[in-house]
């Protein structure tokens, strides 16, 4: 018995010895950057994507009943209205589906038409997430995005796995990238969406967090525009967000941006700006010629273009030499388009990046954030881009 005794107070000595040094070992770990800086992405070859949270991770969670003060109010975390299966690189996976969700406390004290629209409001975007597997908020398609923009990369072995997948041995790192939050909030009769992605990188050989992101995309726009129209403004919330949240996560976590510039449009044979706004301008042509200014310039520099309507990319162009592109597929007469350009330029055998042409005057956000004035008038994401109108008899 004595023998038996002394043994198991071996063994629970030994453990708390254990346990002690795991807590040591927790508390000299460094933490995970939340700045991503050269010597760290310089040191990655081999990248993997993958939809979802590290495994370390805790599932988010969260409760309804309250709302989040303060920019990203009435966002609200967790919950699920289903697990859809999707096929991603030939491996089937489950992933839960936030759920967009109004907080309660913004219906008292209403009238009773006010409640009304209200309620309609959140209703429509309820069902709306419901239908989530056809719709773009999910991790996987979030993950696409990260690595399109990762994949045209010539320093950087990029892919995307699935979950369940198997990753090589001679990875350097993998890049967990989810949507974290999709928050409602009512402000006045406008109606405010929220969603917050987050990335987390890992070392493979030892499962060390080396950086650590979260980034924000907010609109708004009046209720009844949200749930108008089979709903095509949320689409376009999700479409936009995506595709911000994506080429961000991206951007900050490997490809890095490093030349600072100004940037603005100018007119050409085909281009007229406005007299009293020169970052608006109008075409005769469906084929207009863009042109744009950039103080200071490098040797070698090239130039990505991008043209967006009110729901999606129409058009896009990598690799400019020069500062002048005549677009090579039509736009469709008698609408509004917004366009940028980023400057890219090759620096010690590393492609580098500039920011993308917009208003400085009239941007909203901050580093973690982009923030909408008025979805009805153009995505949050576009909004400070420049403007071009084709006519309507324009050829």
């Amino acid at each position: 018995m004595n023998v038996l005794h002394n043994t198991r107070q071996l063994l629970f000595g030994a453990l708390l010895v254990a346990l002690a040094g795991l807590a040591r070992a927790a508390e000299e770990a460094p933490a995970p950057a939340t700045q991503m800086s050269e010597t760290l992405r310089s040191g990655i070859a081999k990248v993997i994507v993958v939809p979802g949270q590290s495994p370390a991770e805790k599932e988010v969670s969260g409760t309804y009943e309250e709302a989040t003060p303060g920019l990203y109010g009435g966002m609200a975390q967790g919950g699920a209205l289903g697990s859809p299966s999707i096929e991603l690189g030939g491996v089937t996976v489950s992933t839960p589906i936030p759920v967009l969700t109004l907080p309660g406390m913004i219906v008292g004290g209403l009238s009773g038409a006010a409640k009304r629209e209200r309620q309609a409001f959140h209703d429509a975007l309820t069902d709306e997430l419901a239908d989530a597997v056809h719709r773009p908020l999910t991790n996987e398609k979030l993950a696409r995005h990260v690595f399109q923009n990762l994949r045209s990369e010539p320093q950087l072995d990029a892919s995307l796995y699935a979950t369940a997948t198997s990753i090589p041995e001679d990875t350097d790192a993998v890049l967990y990238v989810r949507i974290a939050n999709i928050g409602i909030d009512v402000d006045g009769d406008m109606g405010v969406l929220t969603t917050s992605a987050n990335l987390t990188l890992e070392r493979l050989s030892d499962g060390t967090k080396l950086y650590e992101r979260s980034i924000h995309y907010q609109d708004r726009a009046p209720l009844k525009a949200w749930t108008s129209n089979d709903r095509q403004l949320f689409d376009d919330f999700a479409n936009f967000a995506l595709y911000y949240l994506g080429r961000e996560l991206a951007a900050e976590s490997m490809t890095g941006g490093s030349h600072k510039a100004v940037l603005q449009p100018l007119a050409s044979d085909s281009l007229k700006l406005a007299r009293n706004n020169p970052w608006s301008g109008s075409s005769k042509s469906t084929m207009p010629t863009l042109a744009w200014g950039i103080e200071p310039s490098e040797a070698g520099m090239q130039f990505d273009l991008e043209v967006f309507d009110a729901h999606r990319l129409v058009y896009a162009q990598a690799g400019i030499h020069g500062t002048t592109h005549a677009l090579s597929t039509a736009l469709a007469p008698c609408g509004e388009y917004r366009w940028s350009v980023r400057p890219s330029y090759t620096s010690n055998g590393r492609r580098r990046y500039g920011e993308w042409m917009q208003q400085s005057s009239t941007s909203t956000g901050t580093a973690d954030a982009l923030v909408g004035r008025d979805a009805t008038v153009a995505p949050a994401y576009t909004q400070d881009f420049a403007i071009l109108n084709v006519h309507c008899r324009a050829r």
